[in-house]
């Protein structure tokens, strides 16, 4: 359901927020979707994806995070992923999608 609300429609916008809103879900398809949608070729959609890593409630995607801290060359993007790995180190157990209300 996630990957098809997001590949029906050909607004970037709306497919940014959308990856930026999955990442909150904590849903199982939501990791591998964002990881598909960080190898697209707009930057915005990169940047997306990447806030939904940082927004996941657990910290499966700290790794990818941390990868994406050294490997990008847009600070933009290394910005929200270093947030993002921080938080997850700082409140690691804490953002697990079952400690959510």
């Amino acid at each position: 359901m996630l990957k098809k609300s997001i590949s029906k429609t050909d607004n970037i916008k709306i497919k940014e927020a959308l990856l930026r809103l999955i990442g909150r879900t904590g849903n199982e398809d939501a990791l591998p979707l964002l990881k598909e949608y960080l190898r697209s070729e707009n930057q915005e959609i990169k940047m997306a994806s990447t806030q939904g890593l940082a927004n996941y409630p657990g910290d499966e995607p700290k790794d990818l995070l941390l990868e994406i801290i050294e490997s990008s060359d847009d600070n933009r993007i290394k910005k929200i992923a270093l947030k993002g790995f921080t938080e997850m180190i700082k409140y690691s157990g804490e953002r697990n999608p079952q400690n959510i209300e």
